[in-house]
């Protein structure tokens, strides 16, 4: 019996261009960070590498900690103060990020119908950002918080995807088993290799999904539409 619904966020729910989306991201971001003494190329180097090492996390601590903690040994600890700084960018400016972001005109359509028909409904989305950072996303996405019973962000997360810990650790958190939810994805290596690894049943939907070459046709594909008849 399924009782919870998990969905991913960007390439499915939230269609967009990864890379235009970094770099858009990356010179947003920069540019509330330049006037407090940041040098563009090693602010941007370590935030890669900070993202680079939450995506690495072994569960130890928390993504953020992960993170602050790569920051602070870049900067000192004393930089920790400017924390505030980013905390204000994403209340405001990361706002400024949805244009370069794509529309779904499913994905409040979905999220309600699997809510009603299912009752609990997950957002994983890799848990890099912030809480304030996906409030946003999911807004760009005609979402609110509101909607999930879960949002995965870098405050609440110990692993990323493709690490199959990452839904293992949502799933203990809400006390779920593998064979009790179905998982909505775009990505065959970071969505669909460890749902298939713990058990869980996975598809790519949409028209954004990133195939993996060493087990193509591995996945079932099928439009947002489609949901609707398999919950």
């Amino acid at each position: 019996m399924i009782k919870a619904v998990i969905f991913d966020l960007d390439g499915t729910l939230l269609p967009m261009n990864e890379e235009k989306f970094t770099r858009g991201y990356f010179g947003l971001l920069y540019k509330n960070a330049r006037p407090f003494g940041y040098e563009k190329e090693l602010f941007v180097k370590t935030i890669l590498t900070g993202t680079h090492f939450m995506k690495n996390n072994n569960g130890s601590k928390t993504n953020e900690k992960v993170f602050w903690d790569y920051f602070a040994s870049i900067y000192g600890e004393d930089k920790l103060k400017d924390k505030a700084i980013f905390d204000k960018f994403y209340l405001t400016d990361f706002e400024k990020t949805k244009s370069f972001c794509g529309e779904n005109p499913f994905a409040k359509e979905i999220v309600e119908y699997c809510k009603n028909k299912v009752g609990k409904v997950i957002l994983a989305s890799n848990p890099v950002f912030p809480k304030e950072a996906m409030d946003w996303r999911l807004k760009f996405a005609g979402l609110n918080p509101e909607d999930f019973d879960y949002v995965s962000d870098y405050s609440n997360s110990s692993y990323c995807k493709p690490n199959p810990m990452f839904l293992k650790e949502i799933l203990r958190k809400l006390q779920l088993k593998e064979d009790e939810v179905v998982y909505f994805g775009n990505n065959e290596i970071e969505d669909g290799r460890p749902a298939e690894e713990l058990g869980i049943k996975v598809y790519m939907v949409g028209d954004d999904i990133v195939e993996d070459e060493e087990n193509s046709g591995k996945f079932d594909h099928i439009k947002f539409e489609d949901i609707m008849k398999i919950i």
